[in-house]
């Protein structure tokens, strides 16, 4: 798991198998750049057995670092310039959603409410652009949004959190559309305060189906073998500060 600090710096946390991490990794320092990374995901866009992290910055650029490891970030690909339509990608999250076998497809929430699948994304392309849904003012206010295999579909599931706190899985999304919603939990407050959401493969089953959640106080939980209509077993990775 890569965690972007509000000062800057970027660390690495590799995943045990079994639902927890081993020690941090230094990626970055504390730095001003880093401070400007708007939203980050990992995927398979370079085609090796390494993850990839895609970056969109406050200025519109976005930045792909292919094989990302322990020994840090490098080989930086420009994939969008600064002052690009990039600026206004509110949620970018990787996934597989063409029936391949790696996540080299990319999610995109843009300010107005549209929804864009990029299939094929690879180290200075964005592949196709596929619109899965025209601006509008409903997905305007999905606050979070994260990509996983929840229902073990060829496809991966898009799961939302919406303003009110309702959590909903849209099931095997493809270029030909949002999948099946599918309820996980209906409006309320707790929800409110999910800052951060992420899905990996974090535990034995071999599925991207496990979420992270980072909320308001600090406390983490993973989720583990979450399915598309209902959170899996709790465990608290971090508690809230005292």
């Amino acid at each position: 798991m890569i965690v972007v600090w509000s000062d800057g710096e970027v660390t690495l946390y590799p995943g045990d198998g079994k639902g927890g991490f081993l020690p941090e990794r230094r990626l970055q320092a504390p730095n001003s750049t880093w401070t400007h990374a708007e939203t980050v995901t990992g995927g398979d866009f370079t085609g090796s057995d390494l993850s990839d992290l895609m970056v969109r910055w406050s200025d519109g650029e976005v930045t792909l670092y292919p094989d990302v490891s322990a020994s840090g970030l490098s080989g930086e690909v420009q994939m969008a310039p600064s002052g690009s339509m990039w600026k206004n990608a509110i949620q970018i999250s990787a996934g597989q959603f063409h029936n391949g076998k790696y996540a080299t497809d990319l999610m995109v929430r843009w300010v107005d409410g549209e929804l864009t699948l990029y299939t094929y994304v690879g180290a200075g392309t964005f592949g196709t652009e596929n619109r899965l849904l025209a601006p509008n003012d409903t997905w305007k206010n999905a606050t979070l949004l994260t990509s996983g295999n929840f229902s073990g579909k060829a496809n991966w599931d898009v799961l939302v959190r919406w303003v009110d706190g309702e959590l909903d899985t849209y099931v095997a999304t493809s270029t030909a559309g949002l999948g099946a919603e599918a309820r996980m939990r209906d409006p309320n407050d707790l929800w409110k305060h999910d800052l951060v959401m992420t899905a990996g493969n974090y535990t034995p089953n071999g599925f991207s189906d496990d979420l992270i959640v980072r909320w308001s106080d600090g406390e983490t939980t993973l989720y583990a073998d979450t399915a598309y209509t209902s959170l899996g077993t709790e465990n608290t990775l971090v508690y809230p500060a005292s």
